[in-house]
């Protein structure tokens, strides 16, 4: 059943669907042009192969070859009667009617029907006045070389009168009379039969070979269609990725290529919205720092100027008040030393101005491995498009856990990997140093207070595990909702 399952699903995708509406609207094309044939047929051997006019050409090529069985006038019955057995169920059984042969005098020589032949001496009954007054004026103009078919359409029969003369000297000697009932429901139930399977055997043939051939070129028409909408969607997923440096190769010019210039289009807008953006936030932190460095650290710088000025101006005559001065002066730089750090940890990397967070670490972990000499294993895996504010915590975070790697932890192997599970991006570093104890404040110092902070401004969580066998474990986990994405 599960192999059956899989087989099926294959004919869900979208190649098939464009494939079995190829089939079914040749086939159904086809029926329908059989059908039609199949009407027109019926109608041209009713209306117009049927008509007297047109049949009397076949009887008229008959009467040279009845006339061998005459001889002056006198008929050789049984040769007569042979040859209208012979020719008439091979040629003209399939219109309803009689084939009679009728000699100078008008009687009937041999005779053959679809029902019951003519068994009377004269045709007086079956042909009715009018045809029976026009075979008798036929009769008369012996004396003439008139080789003319006489055709008769009349109410309800047709009647085609052939006059039999010798082929040398043209003597009458007898007529060709084929009655014709116009009657297409009394035709040879036979006849339809055999049309109907002839006709059935050839649409059953064509519908197998336009079957094979209208799936044939639909799977071959939707594969085309199928293999562009794959590159579309794979390009699409790059995209949804953050990575706009791929475009869409379809130059034709169908709806589904102008789909493909569109989005394009669309990507190359996106990209210049979010550099856009990128430049704001980078202008913004600019600005932020501007206060903060007018607001606080200036202020502080000044008034430490102040103070040493002051005290270099009485340290000659006071040697305790410059001393305090010089302390006020010292108190203030901590302060400004403070304040820097604080705006230093918030600004955002210069390496994410013109660069992707990816690209961005992994130039850092190579710098820093070369720098350091610990042997680092970095794992980025492919990232959805994230806000800048967190692409500068995983790029700070990642900074502050080397930092304190480097100097207080002794690892010979460090382990970084960056990576997007559903809804979330985590980031995991490992060390197999000495470890330290997490709980203790002054071994955690300022760093990891800085990147918890980091974290919980996000909304995010940190999680550091530590010991002397294991090494040391930072993972940071960032939720992504709409306003990170």
């Amino acid at each position: 059943m599960p192999s059956i399952a899989r087989f099926s699903s294959t004919f869900y995708r979208l190649r098939w669907k464009p494939t079995f509406s190829y089939t079914i609207v040749t086939v159904l094309s086809l029926l329908v042009t059989f059908v039609l044939l199949l009407a027109l047929t019926i109608w041209l051997f009713f209306n117009v192969l049927s008509n007297a006019t047109v049949l009397a050409p076949q009887l008229a090529q008959q009467a040279p070859v009845a006339a061998l069985f005459f001889d002056h006038g006198q008929a050789n019955g049984k040769q007569v009667t042979r040859w209208v057995h012979t020719v008439y169920p091979q040629s003209y059984r399939v219109y309803h009617g009689f084939l009679a042969v009728v000699d100078l005098k008008g009687q009937v020589v041999a005779a053959d029907s679809t029902e019951t032949a003519p068994t009377t001496a004269t045709l007086t009954h079956q042909l009715g006045s009018q045809a029976y007054g026009r075979l008798h004026q036929v009769l008369e103009s012996s004396n003439t070389t008139d080789t003319s078919t006489t055709t008769l359409n009349l109410s309800g029969q047709s009647v085609i009168l052939v006059p039999i003369r010798q082929p040398d000297d043209h003597t009458l000697q007898g007529v060709l009379v084929w009655n014709i009932t116009q009657n297409p429901l009394a035709m040879n139930n036979m006849l339809y039969l055999s049309l109907a399977i002839e006709i059935s055997l050839i649409a059953l043939i064509f519908c197998v070979i336009f079957t094979i051939i209208g799936t044939f070129f639909g799977f071959f028409t939707a594969r085309g269609f199928t293999r562009r909408l794959e590159r579309l969607s794979a390009v699409v997923e790059r995209w949804s990725q953050g990575n706009f440096q791929h475009e869409i190769l379809d130059t034709s010019r169908d709806e589904l290529g102008q789909v493909a210039r569109q989005l394009n289009q669309m990507a190359q807008q996106l990209q210049s919205v979010f550099f856009t953006q990128r430049k704001l936030a980078v202008l913004e932190e600019r600005n932020r720092l501007a206060r903060e460095l007018h607001d606080s650290v200036k202020q502080q710088v000044f008034s430490a100027s102040m103070q040493l000025s002051t005290a270099d101006s009485v340290i000659e005559q006071d040697t305790t008040s410059a001393q305090k001065h010089i302390q006020l002066a010292e108190s203030l730089i901590d302060h400004v030393q403070q304040e820097l750090a604080s705006v230093i940890h918030a600004l955002r990397p210069v390496d994410l101005e013109r660069k992707s967070l990816e690209l961005a670490l992994t130039e850092y972990v190579r710098g820093w491995e070369q720098q350091t000499g610990i042997r680092t294993a970095l794992s980025i895996d492919p990232l959805p498009a994230i806000s800048p504010e967190l692409e500068t915590a995983c790029y700070r975070v990642t900074q502050e856990a080397l930092s304190n790697v480097a100097r207080h932890s002794g690892a010979r192997v460090v382990t970084v990997r960056l990576q997007s599970v559903r809804n979330l991006v985590t980031l995991n570093i490992h060390d197999n140093g000495h470890g330290f104890q997490v709980d203790n404040k002054q071994e955690s110092g300022i760093g990891l207070q800085s990147m918890s902070e980091r974290v919980e401004k996000l909304h995010g969580s940190l999680e550091i595990s530590s010991d002397k066998r294991n090494g040391t474990t930072i993972s940071v986990t960032y939720p992504l909702n709409e306003e990170q994405s």
